[in-house]
C-alpha cells in the first residue's frame, strides 16, 4: 500500500464557499480539513463490493479466533441484541454469544453494515500530483475561479501510526470485493495467519485506495479517516502550505481575498493562458 511519496501536491478549492477564506487561514497553520464521503461526487468512494462468505466457514474462523471463551466487543454485542445493554448484561450476553451458528449469521449481517456505514461515516481530503490538470480546476475549483493550494510533502515527517497521512489511490476496472472472512480477519488482527487470508493492508486499500479508471486523470493522494469523527480540520505536520496559485478566471476580489488572508506568508501566484501549449504560465502577485 506505500507508495514513494512525490515532493508536491496540489489541492484544488472553490471560492465563493463559505469556508473559503477559513480554509485557507487553516491551510497556513497546517491544517486540513476533512469532510463526509457521502458528500463526494463519487458514489463509490469507501464502498467495495460486499461477498457473504459460506455460513460454515465463518463458524470455522469464529472458532479459531475466539476459541471457547471468545472476547466479543460490547459495541458489536449490541448489534446482536439491538439495544444498548449495562455492563453486567454486556457480561451475561457475551457469554452465551460462544461461536455458534446464531453469532456466525450476525457476522455475516454485521459485514454488510460495515461497508455500509464506511460509505456513510468515511472522512477524507483529496490532493492531486498535479497543479496544472485543467479538468481538476474545472471540476474543482469552480471552473477556474478558485485557487490550488501547492504543498511540500515531507516524507521524513510521514507517520503512519499517530498521524493522518497521504496514501495514493489506484485506479481499476472492476470494484474491489471484501467477503465477510475479510473484514473478520482484519477486525480481529487475524490475517496473515490463515490460508488464504487478506492482508490488513489489502482490506485497507479495497475500502479507502480503490476507484473506477474513469477518475485516473486526477492522479489522486488522499488523507483518510475511519474513526466516525464528524467532520472536522486535521493538523497533518507532513504537508506545509508553499503558495497558493489563483486561477485563470478568478475576479480580483478573490485575488484580493487570498492576498489579504496570506499577508506574505506564502506565495501568491496567478495563472495566465501559454501561448504555446495547453496549459498555464504562473505569475507571481506583488
Amino acid at each position: 500500500m506505500l507508495e514513494p511519496h512525490p515532493e508536491w501536491l496540489y489541492r484544488y478549492r472553490p471560492n465563493g464557499t463559505s469556508y473559503f477564506e477559513d480554509e485557507i487561514e487553516k491551510a497556513l497553520q497546517g491544517k486540513v480539513f476533512l469532510s463526509s464521503v457521502g458528500n463526494l461526487n463519487d458514489p463509490f468512494d469507501f464502498r467495495p463490493s460486499y461477498e457473504p462468505s459460506d455460513l460454515k466457514d465463518v463458524y470455522k474462523l469464529l472458532k479459531k479466533i475466539h476459541g471457547r471463551k471468545p472476547s466479543i466487543s460490547r459495541k458489536r454485542v449490541e448489534r446482536i441484541a439491538k439495544r444498548p445493554l449495562s455492563r453486567a448484561e454486556y457480561r451475561r450476553y457475551s457469554k452465551r454469544l460462544r461461536p455458534s451458528v446464531l453469532l456466525a449469521k450476525a457476522e455475516i449481517v454485521t459485514g454488510q453494515k460495515i461497508i455500509q456505514d464506511q460509505g456513510r461515516f468515511g472522512r477524507l481530503a483529496c490532493f492531486s500530483e498535479e497543479k496544472q490538470n485543467i479538468p481538476m480546476w474545472a471540476h474543482y475549483a469552480n471552473d477556474h475561479k478558485g485557487v490550488c493550494l501547492v504543498y511540500r510533502l515531507s516524507s521524513e515527517l510521514v507517520d503512519y501510526v499517530n498521524d493522518i497521512a497521504p496514501f495514493k489511490v489506484k485506479y481499476q476496472d472492476v470494484r474491489p470485493v471484501l467477503s465477510t472472512l475479510d473484514l473478520m480477519r482484519f477486525a480481529n488482527k487475524f490475517a496473515g495467519k490463515l490460508e488464504d487470508s487478506m492482508t490488513p493492508e489489502k482490506v485497507m486499500e479495497a475500502v479507502y485506495l480503490r476507484k473506477s479508471k474513469h477518475w485516473s486523470y486526477e492522479k489522486e493522494w488522499r488523507l483518510f479517516d475511519s474513526s466516525y469523527d464528524d467532520p472536522k480540520y486535521h493538523y497533518v505536520p507532513s504537508l506545509e502550505l508553499q503558495s497558493v496559485i489563483v486561477g485563470l478566471r478568478a475576479e480580483e476580489e478573490t485575488v484580493r481575498t487570498v492576498q489579504e488572508i496570506v499577508n506574505s506568508r506564502v506565495e501568491v501566484l496567478k495563472l495566465t493562458v501559454s501561448k504555446d501549449k495547453f496549459g498555464f504560465d504562473e505569475v507571481e502577485i506583488s
